[in-house]
């Protein structure tokens, strides 16, 4: 049975109601995942071809990325949602602050996800979201840090492999950055939530 950390107010900081943060973190979230689809370009056949055949790379590319960003955002989900199950009516300042510094970065994956998905050759465009994806779930695992959970070294393991992409997309090449991020489905997306359990 997971144990409860508690975050309790202190009169100094009186906090910040849980179900009124739960709310706009999950609005946030749900917009982050509608403008996902934005990035996608629908095809355009030219004169004597068929829709299917203006299928091209590109438009493949794009809602490839489309659905890999859209699981890793419902997996942010799924997280923060385990996350704020276990917190108090209220809760301090700093995790409000870091919260909304998450949901931040949360709300840059659609720039993120469109850059790199128009330029799959660009080792800059990869960096980007490589960069934005890790520092959303770094600041995950600084929300679990705050309700008690110490296994934040291990807890670091999928931004590592979200950011090794970078050096990978320098020596083979950007595209072949979704080969290193699928090691993220062996990491395991709950990883934190596993660790949190174990402490």
């Amino acid at each position: 049975m997971a144990t409860t950390h508690e975050t309790p107010s202190t009169e100094a900081d009186p906090g910040f109601g849980r179900a009124r943060l739960e709310a706009i973190s999950d609005g946030v979230i749900a917009v982050a995942l509608t403008l996902l689809a934005f990035g996608i370009h629908p095809p355009t056949p030219a004169p004597g071809q068929t829709l299917w055949q203006a299928f091209d790379k590109q438009t493949l590319g794009e809602i490839g990325l489309f659905l890999l960003s859209f699981f890793m955002i419902t997996r942010f989900w799924l997280l923060h949602h385990r996350l704020f199950r276990d917190l108090p009516e209220f809760v301090p300042t700093r995790f409000v602050i870091v919260n909304f510094g998450s949901l931040a970065s949360l709300c840059l994956m659609p720039f993120a996800t469109s850059t790199y998905s128009q330029n799959a050759d660009d080792v800059t465009a990869l960096a980007i979201y490589s960069i934005v994806i890790a520092t959303t779930i770094i600041l995950l695992t600084l929300l679990f840090q705050l309700t008690g959970n110490r296994s934040w070294r291990r807890s670091l393991v999928p931004p590592a492999v979200v950011l090794l992409a970078i050096p990978v997309g320098f020596v083979l090449g950007a595209q072949y950055a979704p080969f290193v991020w699928a090691a993220l489905f062996l990491v395991g997306g709950d990883q934190i939530h596993r660790f949190r359990q174990s402490h």
